[in-house]
């Protein structure tokens, strides 16, 4: 049996990554049902506000149909590859357990800010705590600096980035799901060929579990994921993208800009929005509508509309991302990030001109 694995490894796993997906996506589905059915009477709910764009208070709790999706789908498949391989134990390494333990921690302090609005400095303060986990058990980013306080600050950013900006990201209906989806197929599509099959299952398991959701929270949404959802999407994608190894023997030292590339547009969001609230003496993390969804509305784009066009913004960068490996040289891999720069600059000059435009009305 041992040598029948070894001998259809790929295979087989390619066979558990579908299931986990599948499995996934039908437990989200009944799970947001479900939850959306009992949300106003749990009190999960997200009132309307000068601050928001829905007009009316909408469910919350969809992130907890996600969570529980992946969970259930990760423990069902793990039987299923007992049973199929008898008394053989699907391997899930000491720094895969860190992670998910993290994600369950990010997950509880989600909802507890869904239930009591926590303030912005205590959920960072928990996100940071679980970022310097994941160092302390050897989660972490060196790009090739051997200094661990180096390591440890730009690890600790990685993740307080990237999870602030799958939840700074939720402010569209389908918008935070539906990126994660995409920079998730993006991130499978690297992995499997690199033989990262502990990413590859959590990812096919969180790509069922958006995509569950997404029937209930495309435009027009019925269910909202709440800070549960956003809070854990954002940190399973970081720290993800850090237990990964991107750079290996046989690929270029710049393969590891993948992630920057492949996160481009949440990044590019955080960053816009961040500094439209810090030129108005704003808060950073006051909410408003002057994310980079809310400015393509202003352009004249419906919800759906401003919603696809990221979508496909986020597609046309992450799959730009993944030539890092097929490049040969510096120049090569050059190329592949102006461009990248040169899309974000073309969004950035259609977004001026049109604000000086209507400011000349």
């Amino acid at each position: 049996m041992i040598t029948f694995l070894l001998q259809h490894k790929t295979k087989w796993n390619v066979f558990f990554g579908i299931s986990l997906f599948f499995i996934s996506f039908l437990i989200s589905l009944v799970l947001v049902y479900i939850i959306k059915k009992y949300a106003v009477k749990l009190r999960l709910v997200d009132p309307p506000g000068e601050r928001k764009i829905h007009t009316r208070t909408m469910p919350l709790g969809g992130g907890i149909a996600i969570f529980f999706a992946i969970i259930l789908s990760l423990i069902f498949t793990s039987f299923l590859y007992h049973y199929i391989f008898s008394n053989t134990v699907l391997d899930v390494s000491r720094q895969m357990m860190c992670i998910l333990g993290g994600g369950f921690f990010i997950f509880l302090v989600g909802v507890i800010d869904d239930y009591i609005s926590l303030k912005p400095r205590t959920k960072l303060l928990a996100q940071v705590a679980v970022a310097a986990t994941l160092f302390a058990f050897d989660i972490k980013l060196t790009v090739f600096v051997n200094n661990e306080i180096f390591s440890f600050v730009i690890t600790v950013f990685w993740v307080t980035l990237i999870t602030n900006s799958f939840n700074l990201l939720d402010n569209m209906d389908g918008l935070s799901a539906g990126t994660a989806f995409i920079v998730g197929l993006i991130l499978i599509w690297v992995m499997v060929p690199l033989g990262q099959w502990q990413v590859v299952f959590i990812l096919c398991a969180l790509l069922g579990a958006l995509l569950g959701f997404l029937k209930y929270n495309f435009h027009p949404a019925s269910i909202f994921m709440g800070d549960g959802g956003s809070l854990f999407i954002g940190y399973t994608l970081a720290s993800l993208t850090i237990y990964a190894d991107f750079y290996q023997t046989n690929f270029p030292y710049y393969a590891v800009a993948l992630p920057i590339l492949a996160f481009a547009i949440p990044i590019f969001d955080t960053v816009t929005v961040s500094l439209y609230r810090w030129r108005e003496g704003r808060p950073i993390f006051q909410g408003d509508t002057n994310h980079f969804s809310h400015r393509l509305k202003k352009l004249g784009l419906s919800t759906k509309q401003a919603v696809l066009v990221i979508y496909f913004i986020t597609f046309a960068t992450g799959i730009n991302a993944t030539l890092l490996y097929q490049v040969d040289d510096w120049l090569g891999a050059m190329v592949i990030v102006v461009q990248l720069v040169a899309i974000l600059f073309v969004i950035h000059l259609l977004e001026h001109t049109a604000y000086v435009s209507k400011s000349k009305e």
